[in-house]
């Protein structure tokens, strides 16, 4: 009788435990805050990012080597709006690790964890006392960069995705309408100037317009679609980077294919972009003096110009192979032109194997674009046509097919491992697949 009555307590108390719970009142409200809080550093980060490049476009003689890497360029103001991102990051992906590991498969939970715990290892014989210090979150090659990827957690959420939408849009029009006005008051077509203006607007723009362009149901219709990537593919012409101007052709050219199998009015969207485009390139031209004229011939004259064996000689003449098994730390450096230290490198599957060596390469591949692989195999379940799009871009980039762009805190890097995480959620949750070739809500 005495174990029949504790069987019966032990069935049938469970729902009033919960109720006891002091966190059960707050469980239905978990997702919103994982989302408000992924939203939030996206949004902190981006302003960080507009803070940056307006004070870039106003300042004069800076260095090229320093447009995009050095700190030293940016108000002391604005690396608090940053500190708040990634606080707000690290909060969103710590939230749904307590229950999302279960939406994705067993490896990403533990590939999250390698990826953390091997970069603070390599991080503590460097950094020592000053590892929860400015120094540790604002470096250049600080293990903090890797935190965006606790958004791979937030992003694993798919009814969520509809706010998570509206953000990226209204941020890649407000970036869009900023660089717009940037290209409208250029004052001549030197490369390091219009970098200089352009620079980070060229970067927040591209992977999240191409997003947008595939995003059937993004919001604010054709302009919401259109705009920003006309003016990343505009931006990248007239400050005469190669590299993005062939990923915006890549992505016109997945457009226009996606558009075609899915009997979508290609003919109207294609006549829109183009009638936007001369829009864009006469106000340009005529406003700077033949900048984009001026800037189009040049790019044609060194198209089939080589920027990358020159460095990768250096790099391998300073850098033996067996030390990118374990790389040699974040504060690695490398004796480049002019026999000078160099930290960086315009590939980033080499860069981050000369920081943090094979480990760390995996993981972060894993983790962020390991979800590519099944989401192509299984595309008539899932195609997101939208977010592979963006991991094979951006997988791309890595391989050296983009400059001043790697794994960190930029605000492009948050956006690929929120897609990411998106891209996996797809994979675990077939039947909450988004159209044939559409990106869902």
């Amino acid at each position: 009788m005495l174990k029949q009555s504790r069987r019966t307590v032990s069935n049938v108390p469970r729902a009033g435990i919960l109720v006891r719970d002091p966190l059960a009142p707050l469980a239905w409200d978990r997702e919103r805050v994982i989302v408000f809080l992924a939203s939030a550093a996206l949004v902190t980060n981006w302003l960080y990012h507009m803070i940056a490049a307006l004070y870039l476009a106003r300042t004069s003689d800076i260095d090229a080597a320093s447009l995009y890497s050095s700190l030293d360029t940016v108000p002391s103001g604005a690396n608090l709006i940053l500190g708040l991102s990634l606080l707000a990051c690290i909060a969103s992906g710590t939230l749904a690790a307590f229950d999302r590991f279960r939406h994705v498969p067993r490896s990403v939970e533990i590939v999250f964890w390698s990826i953390q715990l091997w970069s603070l290892a390599i991080a503590v014989p460097f950094y020592g006392t000053d590892l929860l210090g400015t120094k540790f979150i604002l470096r250049g090659h600080s293990p903090a960069l890797w935190f965006p990827c606790f958004l791979v957690l937030a992003g694993a959420n798919l009814p969520r995705w509809r706010v998570f939408t509206r953000v990226i849009t209204v941020l890649c029009l407000a970036t869009a309408l900023v660089a717009c006005y940037e290209l409208v008051t250029l004052q001549g077509s030197n490369r390091n100037y219009v970098l200089q203006k352009l620079l980070r607007h060229i970067t927040t723009l591209s992977l999240p317009s191409i997003w947008l362009l595939l995003n059937k149901d993004a919001p604010f219709g054709w302009p919401g679609r259109i705009l920003p990537f006309l003016v990343f593919s505009l931006a990248s012409i007239v400050s005469q980077t190669r590299s993005w101007t062939i990923i915006a052709a890549l992505g016109f050219i997945t457009w226009i294919v996606t558009s075609l199998r899915t009997q979508q009015r290609v003919v109207v969207g294609a006549a829109a972009v183009v009638v936007l485009g001369v829009v864009l390139v006469m106000g340009t031209d005529r406003s700077s003096g033949g900048a984009f004229s001026d800037a189009l011939t040049s790019l044609l004259e060194r198209i089939d110009e080589d920027s990358r064996s020159e460095q990768y000689q250096y790099f391998f003449a300073d850098v033996a192979p067996t030390e990118l098994v374990l790389g040699r730390g974040p504060g690695a450096t490398y004796k480049n032109f002019g026999n000078r230290d160099y930290a960086f490198l315009d590939n980033g599957i080499l860069w981050m194997l000369f920081i943090g060596g094979i480990p760390l390469l995996s993981s972060y591949l894993w983790l962020v674009i390991g979800a590519l692989i099944p989401l192509v195999r299984r595309w008539s379940l899932h195609s997101d046509i939208a977010s592979s799009a963006v991991l094979v871009t951006w997988l791309l980039v890595l391989c050296g097919l983009g400059i001043f762009a790697s794994p960190g805190f930029g605000y492009y890097s948050l956006f690929v491992c929120l897609i990411g995480g998106r891209a996996w959620a797809l994979i675990a949750s077939p039947d909450k697949a988004c159209g044939r070739w559409g990106a869902g809500k």
